[in-house]
């Protein structure tokens, strides 16, 4: 959404006819943030078609599945792609070159917006109008193009409309009248739309909270191939939150996310895989799935990583250099970690002091390991005053604590 609102930034240059406009998006960062490789392992440029006609198919270097996201099409190319023929249903190919266009040859892991003058009408004009206005930084002015843009019914204009509402660019906040933005988008298919109408029944946002409506909403726009619709929905069934609980339906979703390396399902497959549930148990490919989330900064799967190096690979430098980068992000669990390393020696010298402190910082996650760790420190003095009510506390925490989470994964299964 985020590129949507802030419009196009970056070069501009009219092209051939029904090619409105062909621009390098250097604000959308989609192209590397769910990122797709093509047979040789290399990164894709990422062409956003923008049209409400149906595309048929497109040629030209094209790596895997068009992505239909209503209004947008996603299109993955391999890197130095000159140019793509556009097959729109009911008209004539439309090819869309990126040399005559001024943008070179498609780069790795680079996003381009590319416009194009067929099924667009007066509403679709008033949309590209309204990211220029956001783009020169006239929010005022391009909500009311927004408005027009939704009066003529142009589509992918309601969830750009109810997001200037939700946070309260260009116009007052208003939490209601996002709400009823996102309803009219996402009933009339707009896979954003259907996305955030979601996210507000999940959160019950402005409505009363409904874990149902979420989960029909999430599924809607998964099934247009939205990741991070796909992700939460694969959630919702591995929980049996809103609809029944469905194992291996809710893998399927995260795993069609993840092969869209969408870093929280990236993350979230390998953690299915680490704990063997709704699939067999296989660390190297968890490992392989954490790698992918890692790559993008996903600091839970940096943490994860160094807890599978050390604890089941025997790999205690490998792991400890994980645990670093992630305690520097700031995760809780890789201060936990990192702290205990510190009292035990485990792969780094031993440093009560540190480690303590380290613990402490880490207590707010709630991790058996953590409050056992912090036993041991008040049981024999690790970098604090010795005290036997608080280590009988943090022992007792811990048990807790494993429970719980034996329970968690119990209800996973």
């Amino acid at each position: 959404m985020t590129a949507m609102l802030l419009g196009v930034m970056g070069m501009e240059a009219q092209v051939q006819r029904n090619v409105e406009k062909l621009t390098l998006d250097a604000a959308d960062l989609t192209a590397s943030t769910q990122r797709r490789m093509d047979a040789d392992g290399k990164a894709c440029a990422l062409v956003k078609l923008q049209t409400t006609a149906v595309i048929e198919k497109v040629e030209g270097n094209v790596v895997g599945d068009i992505v239909d996201r209503g209004s947008e099409k996603w299109v993955y190319v391999q890197s130095g792609t000159d140019q793509l023929v556009v097959y729109p249903q009911g008209e004539k190919p439309v090819t869309v070159s990126f040399t005559a266009g001024g943008a070179g040859t498609a780069k790795s892991l680079l996003t381009y917006q590319v416009v194009l003058g067929i099924g667009m009408g007066q509403g679709g004009a008033k949309f590209e109008e309204a990211q220029e206005l956001f783009r020169s930084g006239n929010q005022g002015q391009a909500v009311e193009c927004l408005k027009e843009a939704v009066a003529a019914n142009y589509v992918p204009a309601y969830a750009v409309l109810g997001n200037c509402y939700l946070h309260g660019v260009g116009i007052g906040a208003d939490p209601n009248q996002a709400f009823q933005y996102y309803k009219k988008g996402a009933e009339q298919g707009d896979a954003d739309a259907q996305l955030m109408l979601a996210d507000m029944y999940y959160n019950g946002k402005a409505v009363k909270q409904d874990f149902k409506q979420a989960a029909y909403w999430f599924e809607k726009s998964a099934e247009q191939g939205n990741p991070d619709a796909q992700h939460a929905i694969g959630d919702m069934y591995l929980n049996g939150r809103g609809v029944p609980k469905d194992t291996q339906k809710g893998v399927e979703w995260v795993k069609k996310a993840a092969h869209q390396n969408f870093p929280p399902a990236c993350l979230g497959l390998g953690v299915l895989y680490q704990m063997g549930i709704g699939v067999q148990k296989d660390v190297d490919t968890a490992i392989m799935w954490l790698d992918k989330a890692a790559a993008q900064d996903e600091v839970q799967a940096i943490s994860m990583l160094s807890t599978i190096y050390m604890v089941e690979k025997g790999d205690q430098a490998k792991g400890i250099e994980y645990l670093k980068r992630a305690a520097i992000m700031g995760d809780p669990g890789a201060m936990g970690n990192i702290g205990a390393a510190m009292i035990y020696g485990y792969g780094v010298p031993v440093d009560y002091e540190k480690g303590f402190e380290y613990l402490k910082k880490a207590e707010q996650q709630g991790s058996a390991a953590v409050y056992s760790a912090l036993a041991d420190c008040y049981e024999n003095g690790y970098g604090t005053k010795k005290d036997k009510k608080l280590a009988r506390k943090y022992k007792e925490m811990a048990v807790d604590a494993a429970k719980e989470l034996q329970q968690q994964m119990r209800n996973m299964r």
